[in-house]
């Protein structure tokens, strides 16, 4: 990958521009004008509600998020965070952070992942950091691999 940077005086000084050329439209490609497009949605804070008091959470803290029994858990390194909220809605509250869907009920912070390993039936299984596991449905496995670019 060639980067290049040419100033533009007829730009404002808060504008920046910036062009993705490559023979074709390949998923590394598309990979890279999301993570460009993502970059100044990704939330500095997630507040959490807990009980009687709000915990600020930052994305980079959270390894993975997961449903069980309509409660939401986040999962950090010291500690598993229990809320009413649903999955897709703190998706979109993590504002297009490293985050990636795996099945129909999880989240993976993708600076977490430390391997993916075959599992039953064609799925595969997520290790994480701080000895995580959650499964990788085939369903949601395309959008993962195209995340890591493979």
């Amino acid at each position: 990958m060639k980067v290049e940077f040419i100033p533009d005086k007829q730009l404002a000084k808060d504008v920046i521009e910036l062009d993705v050329r490559a023979s074709e439209l390949t998923p590394n490609v598309q990979n890279l004008i999301s993570q460009l497009i993502n970059l100044d949605n990704k939330a500095a804070i997630i507040p959490i509600k807990e009980e009687d008091c709000v915990i600020i959470l930052k994305p980079s803290d959270i390894i993975f998020v997961d449903v069980i029994s309509n409660e939401l858990l986040i999962y950090t390194q010291n500690k598993t965070y229990q809320i009413k909220e649903r999955l897709n809605r703190f998706s979109e509250r993590l504002g297009g952070y490293d985050f990636v869907q795996v099945s129909k009920h999880a989240l993976v912070n993708l600076n977490h992942l430390i391997s993916l390993e075959n599992s039953f039936s064609g799925n595969m299984l997520a290790i994480l950091t701080a000895d995580y596991k959650t499964d990788v449905s085939r369903k949601y496995l395309g959008l993962l691999k195209q995340k890591l670019g493979i």
